[in-house]
C-alpha cells in the first residue's frame, strides 16, 4: 500500500515527530484511533508531524498513519 504507520511510544515535549529519509509525497497524516487529521510539513526527504496537546496515548502509544500520493521509499 501507500501508507506508513508510526508507532509513537514517547511524544517529544514540542509535540513534533520528525522523520528523515522519506522519498515520496505525503498526502496526509492522521491518527489511526479516530481519523483526526494532523498538521504535517514536508521539505525534501524530511517530514514533520505535529501531535496536538490534547492527544493522549492509547494503550501506551499514539499511532499515526502517513498516506502517500504514490509509492514511497525509506532511505536508511
Amino acid at each position: 500500500g501507500n501508507n506508513l504507520y508510526l508507532f509513537v511510544e514517547k511524544i517529544p515535549a514540542n509535540r513534533e515527530i520528525i522523520l528523515n529519509g522519506l522519498i515520496g509525497k505525503v498526502k496526509k497524516a492522521n491518527l489511526l484511533a479516530n481519523g483526526r487529521i494532523l498538521n504535517l510539513k514536508q521539505h525534501g526527504q524530511s517530514v514533520s508531524v505535529n501531535i496536538p496537546g490534547d492527544v493522549k496515548p492509547d494503550r501506551g502509544m499514539v499511532v499515526v498513519k502517513l498516506e502517500f500520493a504514490g509509492t514511497y521509499r525509506v532511505v536508511p
